[in-house]
């Protein structure tokens, strides 16, 4: 857990419809969520009225570049601020508890990570092992890292290697839309990409979800997430337009409140009833498999991947077919891919059949579950 005994989340004893007799946690928010154009500015105000005085920041140079002139004029102005801590290769295992141990040794009395989702990452899990609190300040959507009460873990070479559950929730996300206007328009296209996975992959070979049919935590997250893929489907195009011409625009504000935000919350809540996610999730499946070993780890994006994946998934849980083609062309319109094929050349032939093994052994499905994923595959292949 980060830092103190926590004050946030919710916890639950047993209640009708939610499943075992047993105490739950719910971790679906955050200790303060700021969004806006000026937010970089609060950073060190707020930290500063809740008494932290040695911030440990750990930080992208890009985003460190991109945020310095509104960021440190106020947290310089804390009496035992610590000079940033670069960083840029993959969050392992060894490098969070090196990060860790920095924060300790300088005797931080919190962490705060800027930059994209694997100094996100980085953060929240060296903030665990150092037991301090973590403020996160995103420097692009293209994920909710900043706000899931998780962190991804690499190999050394780029490849998953797990995933970190955190028994809380993060203490504070800094989200400023002035910089994810600037970011690169393929960031914001990944998060939404992204954000789009949750309420499929929740009704995970179910064409109808209603009360009963998932647990608590899941169908919350599920409806959350069905409400993100509605607005998202309207205000995706008009967001990217504001990134292109590198200016805020209320769209821009949805759209990055439902990539971080919203998608986050829905990420805690899935994991109310148990370890998050879904069973037989292939959306994210897809992104564990072909990362680093059908193509270079840095050469999509995780949205980018996960895109493909979610047209599959659909397809498993017997989505309509005007849906998935709706989906399919906000996706390429979005720029991201729609295809294995888009992805490696090499997702073909003997390729495709050693890649549907891959998923199959990853989601543990038989039968007819068997049959319907790989005919999704099928439908995503070219």
């Amino acid at each position: 857990m980060y830092g103190n005994p926590p004050t946030g989340g919710i916890t639950s004893g047993p209640m009708t419809g939610c499943g075992a007799n047993t105490m739950k946690r719910l971790l679906a928010g955050c200790g303060v969520y700021l969004q806006g154009p000026d937010a970089l500015q609060k950073v060190g105000v707020l930290l500063g009225k809740r008494g932290y005085r040695k911030i440990f920041l750990i930080a992208g140079r890009k985003a460190f570049g991109a945020a310095e002139s509104r960021l440190m004029p106020e947290l310089i102005k804390l009496d035992g601020f610590c000079t940033p801590t670069f960083f840029g290769g993959h969050c392992t295992a060894e490098e969070i508890t090196r990060y860790a141990n920095q924060a300790q040794k300088q005797q931080a009395d919190c962490i705060v990570g800027l930059g994209g989702g694997k100094v996100m990452d980085l953060a929240k899990a060296a903030a665990d092992e150092a037991g301090l609190p973590v403020f996160e300040v995103p420097a692009s959507a293209a994920t909710c890292a900043a706000y899931a009460p998780l962190s991804v873990v690499y190999n050394s070479d780029g490849t998953q290697h797990e995933i970190r559950f955190f028994d809380r929730e993060v203490d504070g996300v800094f989200v400023d839309t002035q910089v994810i206007a600037q970011a690169p328009p393929r960031l914001l296209a990944a998060g939404l990409a992204d954000a789009m996975a949750k309420a499929c992959e929740y009704a995970t070979m179910m064409p109808h979800v209603a009360y009963g049919t998932l647990p608590m935590g899941k169908y919350l997250g599920f409806r959350l997430a069905e409400a993100a893929d509605e607005a998202i489907a309207v205000c995706a195009l008009p967001a990217m337009e504001s990134v292109h011409r590198r200016e805020v625009s209320p769209f821009l504000e949805d759209a990055v409140c439902c990539a971080i935000a919203c998608t986050g919350i829905v990420s805690g809540l899935g994991g109310f009833d148990g370890r998050g996610g879904a069973r037989f999730a292939i959306a994210h499946a897809f992104n564990e498999v072909l990362r680093g070993k059908w193509f270079s780890p840095h050469q999509w994006l995780h949205g980018e991947v996960v895109a493909v994946g979610i047209l599959a998934q659909m397809h498993a849980n017997g989505t309509h077919l005007d849906q998935i083609a709706a989906r399919r062309e906000l996706f390429s319109r979005m720029g991201v891919p729609v295809t294995l094929k888009a992805l490696s050349p090499t997702l073909s032939g003997e390729g495709i059949h050693l890649f549907e093994q891959e998923i199959l052994r990853r989601i543990q499905v038989s039968g007819l579950q068997e049959k319907a994923v790989l005919e999704a595959i099928d439908s995503v292949t070219d």
